[in-house]
């Protein structure tokens, strides 16, 4: 049995935790399974060359992983916050400035623009988190 969060910013890395895990076990299993569905969902065309969806698709399944072990002891487990949110803001920059700054770029697909957007607030909620619980622990 693990033992609940004592503070608030605990409490929410636990909620966060509890949000990650499933959608990036689910996301991931399903980009290794069947990455062309998801694809066509998102209404992107991946490559015919299935690596880079396989390569993405354990990312996620690792991070579903670790954020189940962050729900249940949320303090070990923060570093995985600081992952997430580099990643994520990594990613969501790359995506505007692929479609937005290169000479040539196409359109952005109205797919890629929710993703970017989403990626950009998962990306501020994990940083804003990990950034708060560094200063709790450093305060305790």
């Amino acid at each position: 049995m693990t033992a609940a969060p004592h503070t608030p910013t605990l409490k929410l890395a636990r909620t966060l935790f509890a949000v990650f895990a499933p959608c990036a076990l689910v996301l991931g299993l399903w980009l290794l399974l069947a990455p062309q569905s998801l694809a066509s969902l998102l209404a992107i065309d991946p490559a015919a060359d299935k690596t880079l969806a396989t390569l993405y698709g354990a990312v996620l399944m690792a991070v579903g992983t670790g954020s189940a072990c962050g729900f249940m002891q949320p303090q070990q487990h923060l570093s995985l916050l600081l992952f997430i949110g580099s990643y994520k803001s990594f990613a969501a920059v790359m995506l505007l400035g692929r479609y937005r700054l290169w000479p040539g770029s196409d359109n952005m697909p109205f797919s890629t623009a929710w993703i970017a957007l989403l990626y950009a607030l998962m990306a501020a909620a994990c940083l804003s988190l990990y950034i708060m619980a560094s200063r709790d622990k450093n305060h305790a």
